[in-house]
């Protein structure tokens, strides 16, 4: 049996369904039932957990999230949502109010999406849908 070093939580979070670490090891995040998604700095089991920071506009359950794994550029994070919608977010990591903004809302598929993922550098996200269809679309702003 091994030992847990830390735990993550919060306790209006509700059930957490997905998470992903970052590509350098030091974020996670997790989504769930209560339409959120939390980002946690991972840290030792020697200092205090930060608030995390939240991102919140989904209409329904967060199905899956993914980091950028690009290092190039600002990071960027992905939600897709039982609400027929994935979204881009900047975290807004250093944001004293720890909210992270809606980037772009991807709305295409007519029923609940399952999955989301980018390329390694980026520009392209996929998302898979309860509609028996994958979605490919660019990852850049408007």
């Amino acid at each position: 049996d091994g030992e847990a070093v830390r735990e993550y939580g919060n306790a209006d979070a509700g059930d957490f369904i997905c998470g992903a670490f970052s590509s350098d090891g030091r974020y996670i995040m997790v989504g769930g039932d209560n339409k959120q998604a939390f980002i946690w700095e991972i840290v030792g089991p020697d200092k205090e957990a930060v608030r995390p920071v939240l991102l919140q506009g989904h209409s329904d359950q967060i199905e899956d999230v993914k980091f950028l794994a690009s290092g190039t550029g600002p990071l960027r994070v992905f939600t897709a949502s039982r609400d027929k919608s994935a979204k881009v977010w900047d975290p807004r990591l250093d944001d004293p109010k720890g909210v992270g903004r809606e980037v772009l809302n991807l709305r295409k598929h007519t029923q609940g999406l399952t999955a989301i993922d980018a390329s390694d550098d980026g520009t392209v996200v996929i998302t898979a849908g309860r509609d028996a269809t994958l979605v490919v679309w660019p990852a850049s702003e408007p």
